[in-house]
């Protein structure tokens, strides 16, 4: 299917515009459905130059983020695009975009405000970690997280969910899914991140294993009369 096609297919991808960066519009967009019909691999935002399906006068950030996370992303396209513009090559723009990003991170006020407390990495986990989904956990904890916090502090690319056998700061026998996510939504990130946690712990390489939860992932997407409650539980218990 080509882009023309999804883009008519899909006019409920667009949710609002909120800014303009000289002659691109920034649009909030439905990354769930994005990811359902278009590319599992849409998360955060995008531009062009990440996906060829994102028109050229257009950056997407997806509606299931934390508002005030929106300035670092809308400012980070600017200077990325800047450079890209300048002729700088992709891979060395992106990799200065994210010091850019991290340095206006680091100098927020809640950032600063927190760092300033001088907490140990046990206390900020505290701060990053909100509730408990009870209903999904058992020997393996699953948290609803301050994802602004974790890309702040430990990862800028965290981005919807991830687990202790792929981050080193997350504990071993937990799993971590954005609060910021609807709770539609959450479900299948949990569903990916079951079952690449179980593929890992019995060998397979993260490479292998997130491909794996994804053809998962997708295919609940794709087929919503499947019992995506059942396949969770089952893969709750597999991870035990």
């Amino acid at each position: 299917m080509g882009d023309k096609t999804i883009f008519t297919m899909n006019k409920n991808i667009y949710v609002k515009k909120i800014n303009n960066v000289g002659d691109c519009a920034v649009w909030l967009v439905d990354g769930a459905l994005i990811r359902k019909e278009v590319n599992e691999n849409f998360v955060k935002c995008a531009d062009s130059s990440q996906f060829g399906f994102v028109p050229k006068n257009e950056f997407w950030i997806d509606e299931d983020l934390d508002p005030k996370e929106y300035r670092y992303f809308i400012d980070r396209f600017i200077y990325e695009k800047g450079l890209l513009d300048s002729g700088e090559n992709y891979v060395k723009a992106d990799k200065k975009a994210d010091e850019f990003e991290r340095n206006e991170r680091q100098n927020s006020a809640e950032v600063r405000r927190i760092s300033k407390s001088n907490l140990n990495k046990k206390e900020l986990l505290e701060k990053i970690k909100k509730e408990m989904i009870k209903k999904y956990s058992n020997s393996i904890k699953l948290w609803l997280v301050d994802g602004n916090l974790v890309r702040s502090f430990f990862l800028l690319d965290y981005c919807e969910g991830g687990h202790g056998l792929v981050y080193p700061f997350i504990p071993k026998n937990e799993i971590w899914i954005e609060e910021a996510l609807s709770s539609s939504e959450r479900r299948f990130i949990i569903l990916h991140e079951l079952h690449e946690r179980y593929l890992m712990s019995q060998g397979k390489s993260y490479k292998n294993a997130h491909i794996g939860a994804t053809e998962v992932e997708d295919y609940y997407r794709e087929n919503p009369k499947e019992d995506l409650e059942a396949r969770i539980k089952e893969e709750m218990k597999k991870n035990e």
